[in-house]
C-alpha cells in the first residue's frame, strides 16, 4: 500500500493536454463516484478478486466481465466494437470499427489482451453509469504501470549485463504479480458495480 500511495492520485499533467486523451480525462467532471474502490473491492467481492487474479492470464475474466457489462448496461454483445471504442486509431486502423456485435471479437480481445480489456470494460461503465475515477485508482494503476516499464528497462539491461538477469527475473515476478493483482481489484470492482447498477440499468433500458 505504501508503495502505491507514492503516486500521484491524478491523472498527469501531459496526458490532460494531449488531444488524444482529453476524452479520457472528461471521466474526473463525472457527477457520480464507484459503489467501491480498487482498494475496497476485494473486501465487497473477495470470489471475484481471487478468480480474477488467478485466471485473468486466460483471458476469461474479462471476456465473462465485458459481456455482463454490456447485457447489463446496454444491449449486449450487438454492442461491441473492438476495444470497445476507446483506444485511439493507429497507422490508419480504427479499432471503434472492428468486430462490431460480433462475439469472435469480444473472445480475441479478452484472451490477446486480458488487462487491457478489463480496463475498456471498467472506462465503459464509466461512460455510461456517469462514474468519476477514485484517487486511489489512478494510485494502483500508476504503480503497477511504473512495475510494467522497470521489468521492460530491466530486460533490455539484461541482454548486455548478464550480472543482471536474475535480477532481471525476479522484477519480471514481482510485476507481473502486481498486474495480477491490480486485475483481481478491477474484476472485482466491475463485479461490484455491476450488482450495484443493474436495478437502475434495467430501469433505464425498460424507459428507451
Amino acid at each position: 500500500m505504501v508503495c502505491f500511495l507514492c503516486f500521484d492520485p491524478k491523472p498527469p499533467e501531459g496526458a490532460v493536454r494531449n488531444p488524444k486523451y482529453a476524452a479520457m480525462m472528461q471521466y474526473q467532471s463525472n457527477p457520480n463516484a464507484y459503489a467501491v474502490s480498487l482498494m475496497d473491492a476485494p473486501g465487497k467481492e473477495p470470489l471475484a478478486c481471487v478468480a480474477t487474479c488467478l485466471t485473468v492470464c486466460c483471458g476469461l475474466p474479462a471476456c465473462y466481465y465485458r459481456k455482463k457489462a454490456l447485457e447489463t448496461v446496454g444491449r449486449g454483445v450487438e454492442d461491441y466494437v473492438c476495444c470497445q471504442g476507446y483506444f485511439p486509431g493507429c497507422c490508419g486502423c480504427e479499432p471503434a470499427t472492428q468486430c462490431q456485435g460480433q462475439m469472435a471479437g469480444l473472445l480475441l480481445e479478452g484472451c490477446c489482451c486480458p488487462t487491457l480489456s478489463l480496463s475498456f470494460t471498467r472506462i465503459l461503465l464509466m461512460d455510461v453509469l456517469k462514474l468519476q475515477p477514485d484517487p486511489v485508482d489512478y494510485q494502483m494503476i500508476a504503480f503497477s504501470n511504473a512495475c510494467q516499464v522497470l521489468a521492460c528497462i530491466c530486460d533490455v539491461l539484461s541482454m548486455f549485463i548478464e550480472d543482471l538477469r536474475d535480477a532481471a527475473d525476479v522484477i519480471d515476478c514481482i510485476a507481473d504479480l502486481v498486474t495480477f493483482s491490480v486485475a483481481g481489484c478491477m474484476g472485482a470492482q466491475i463485479e461490484h458495480e455491476l450488482k450495484s447498477a443493474a436495478p437502475l440499468a434495467q430501469q433505464m433500458n425498460r424507459a428507451a
